[in-house]
């Protein structure tokens, strides 16, 4: 009596709780099924484990959008909805929100692709194809999905405002939302609220028919400087044909931003040349005019490098300054030389070793002079290129010079070495010298005579006693 008593009330305990988890689990469909009409979900299908209903499925236009309850370990279960049918590769788009563990993954050389604006770069972790990126990335999409990313969902009602946690990804061309239940507020009341946003975010997400037109319009719109060159520089790169490519490039010739600007007068080529000289001429970052002269090239006027290289080197702005000297050098004009000496005698380091190789190079029996000169320069460097030079055009003259360079820094191996080889150069070059046989007369200075003994190799000073 007693066990059949028992196995009563056991099943009397179990029935209760069947019941009271089936009347939970209708109410539960009946708030689905209210946000699934909020966002005009057609196509509805119910599925039932036991009698007790787990998941609703239905489309929202071309999407499939599923609700479902899921369990995540022994502690966590909630509201879990599913947007589909966002058309992505199985490797086109990846998206996880920034932490610890994607940071251990930057860390072991996983590459990240990011879209140019710091503030949601700092929260999205992406993976996957920029060209597809480019074009959903618009401004509204990365508020919207970058607050989701940020385990933020907020609820807007006309009698409260408050923010659920969530967790969010994308992937396999599917956003998985999870809204964990609390203990004493069960999140499911808040699905009709907050559903028509998560499903306006898979909309956003889903691959849109033409890529490349889609980027060019954002472009059109958009406020982030890093995201409009992105945006460029994808165009270019993956869509050089498409008649959307040009469009942007073009209208980016007016961009505010002066990179911007650079790389859409880069990609016009004869199109893009009158703003490049705007830029070549202009106070843009240093970075940026030295870019322009250099994609200018032999069209960068002569006259105006010699100024953009004064003006360069009296403001330090030593990346315009290195792109100016070729030019100059190609101007080959007085006043260019006399712009370049000036760098050689007082601009940085790298400058004034440019501008000694340029006049070497380019100036012929004109660079001379500074080049003795720059053999007495502060700068070990510029004195190494300055000896260098001679070797290229120095006249006997510049012997004396250089042994006398090589004499005062005595420790200086470089230099010393240089010195040696432009003399060396600078005696083959000499009429009728053959290799060994330069000798310089001390009590007249820059006088060249050949020796009688062929001694290979030797340069000696005469001062009236065996060398």
């Amino acid at each position: 009596m007693g066990g059949i008593f028992g196995v009563l009330l056991g099943g009397g305990v179990a029935s209760i709780a069947y019941l009271l988890f089936w009347v939970r689990s209708r109410e539960r469909m009946r708030l689905w099924q209210e946000a699934a009409k909020a966002v005009g979900m057609t196509d509805l299908a119910v599925s039932t484990y036991f009698g007790v209903e787990t998941k609703l499925t239905g489309n929202v236009g071309p999407l499939q959008v599923t609700i479902e309850v899921y369990q995540r370990g022994k502690e966590e279960h909630g509201t879990r909805v599913i947007v589909g049918g966002l058309r992505h590769g199985p490797y086109d788009l990846t998206i996880r929100p920034e932490g610890l563990g994607s940071t251990i993954k930057k860390s072991l050389g996983e590459r990240e692709l990011e879209v140019g604006d710091p503030a949601f770069d700092d929260v999205a972790y992406l993976q996957g194809a920029p060209a597809l990126v480019r074009a959903i990335f618009d401004q509204e999409t990365r508020r919207l999905a970058g607050r989701l990313l940020n385990g933020q969902l907020l609820v807007e009602g006309r009698l409260e405002t408050k923010t659920l946690k969530v967790r969010v990804s994308v992937s396999d061309g599917c956003l998985l939302l999870d809204i964990p239940a609390r203990l004493l507020d069960d999140t499911t009341r808040w699905l009709p609220a907050v559903l028509p946003s998560i499903v306006e975010v898979g909309r956003r997400l889903r691959r849109p028919d033409d890529l490349a037109a889609r980027i060019a319009e954002n472009t059109r719109s958009e406020k982030v400087r890093g995201v409009r060159l992105a945006n460029l520089r994808t165009l270019t790169t993956d869509y050089p044909r498409h008649a959307a490519t040009r469009e942007a490039l073009l209208a980016s010739l007016y961009d505010e931003s002066p990179s911007v600007k650079l790389h859409a007068a880069i990609a016009l080529g004869p199109e893009g040349r009158n703003a490049l000289v705007d830029l070549a001429s202009s106070d843009s970052p240093d970075t940026v005019v030295a870019r322009a002269i250099t994609a200018l090239g032999a069209d960068f006027p002569g006259e105006l490098a010699i100024e953009r290289l004064r003006r360069a080197g009296e403001a330090g702005r030593s990346a315009t300054a290195l792109a100016c000297i070729e030019a100059v050098g190609r101007a080959g004009s007085a006043s260019g030389i006399e712009a370049l000496a000036g760098a050689l005698a007082s601009a940085a380091d790298e400058v004034a070793v440019a501008a000694a190789r340029t006049l070497a190079a380019t100036a012929g029996d004109a660079a001379e002079p500074p080049l003795v000169a720059a053999l007495e320069h502060e700068s070990a460097v510029v004195r190494v290129a300055a000896a260098e030079g001679l070797g290229a055009v120095g006249s006997p003259r510049s012997v004396v010079s250089l042994r006398n360079a090589a004499s005062a820094h005595t420790f200086d191996g470089a230099l010393r070495r240089a010195a040696r080889q432009a003399i060396a150069e600078i005696k083959s070059r000499v009429t009728g010298a053959s290799p060994g046989q330069l000798s310089l007369a001390a009590d007249e200075p820059g006088r060249v005579s050949l020796v009688d003994e062929d001694q290979r190799g030797r340069v000696s000073l005469d001062s009236g006693e065996d060398a």
